[in-house]
């Protein structure tokens, strides 16, 4: 499902109806809530085909085998067995093919991370790797006596497509709950905000804790969350004076949630964004393809000392 106000906004320059339908979505909706992450929603949804699900499910049961090999290849730079087969049968150059869109054939796992003359981390991939990529995010992690954990991802990287180089500008902050750091998942981002999730419990419900930063006043929100209930139901709520919020992180051998600090939620002990503490730390890059594929790189190991942030050369 997409926010079907926000769809018509994004294809105004493409469909000549778009500002009609706007209109009718802002005529309809007499009321609505949105959460910190959503302050463009209009109110209104509707079914978006383009998932990881739904488009297996088109290039199954799509009108004809040649509508399957279109949509397949518009929406992901590449046909299926069935449709390279189809296509030969009916002498169809496949040669001529792009490469496609995905991550399965490039080896990005094998990839190491380099630091720059700047001792920034960076990946480089080359340009036809980076042209399946959809997404490139990295992905922080912490060494302790006691376990080693993920903090999560972020996408404060400098993206270099052309020639397939990605640097991160991790600078050591990371969300904190009650002064302890806490998990978060970079999920969204569009011209005006970047949204995270946290992974937590809020009075006895597994949630996920909603923070946006805000790009034109530089300021962060991070008051609710969501619940994902029964019956595909996603109930929102917002944080109150008093709720029992308990964090948790993914431990890295497991791969197991665990959970590790619990606190009673206030103004004092609300989120914050702060230096990680002193430590051993890790961080590797996050790919994404428009499959739903993931790849990792290799790691780097890093440490935080103060203001600080030392990658292992």
């Amino acid at each position: 499902m997409i926010d079907l106000g926000d769809l018509a906004r994004n294809t105004k320059d493409m469909l000549d109806n778009a500002e009609t339908l706007s209109k009718a979505v802002d005529d309809m909706v007499l009321y609505k809530v949105d959460g910190g992450g959503h302050k463009k929603a209009t109110g209104i949804s509707c079914y978006a085909a383009y998932s990881e699900n739904t488009l297996d499910t088109y290039i199954r049961v799509g009108a004809g085998t040649a509508f399957k090999c279109f949509y397949s290849l518009g929406m992901t730079g590449t046909v299926n067995e069935e449709g390279m087969e189809y296509l030969e049968a009916n002498n169809f150059d496949t040669a001529s093919l792009p490469s496609g869109k995905s991550l399965e054939n490039w080896g990005l796992e094998s990839v190491g991370i380099s630091l720059d003359e700047d001792g920034n981390p960076f990946v480089s991939i080359g340009s036809e790797a980076a042209y399946a990529i959809s997404d490139v995010q990295y992905l922080i992690g912490r060494y302790t006596d006691e376990w080693d954990f993920l903090l999560g991802t972020d996408n404060d990287i400098t993206c270099d497509y052309e020639n397939g180089v990605f640097t991160s500008r991790f600078s050591g902050a990371w969300a904190s709950f009650d002064g302890v750091s806490s998990s978060m998942y970079q999920y969204y981002e569009d011209d005006d905000c970047v949204s995270y999730y946290i992974p937590a419990r809020v009075n006895g419900l597994d949630v996920e804790i909603e923070a946006t930063y805000y790009y034109g006043d530089q300021t962060w929100e991070c008051d609710s969350y969501v619940y994902h209930g029964d019956m595909l139901e996603n109930d929102w709520e917002y944080l109150y004076e008093g709720d029992e919020v308990t964090l948790y992180a993914e431990e890295v051998d497991s791969e197991e949630m665990v959970a590790f600090y619990t606190f009673t939620y206030s103004e004092d002990a609300g989120f914050n964004y702060m230096m990680l503490p002193d430590g051993d730390y890790f961080m590797c890059f996050k790919f994404y393809d428009s499959l739903g594929n993931e790849e990792y790189s290799k790691p780097i190991k890093l440490y935080i000392d103060g203001f600080d942030v030392v990658y292992e050369d």
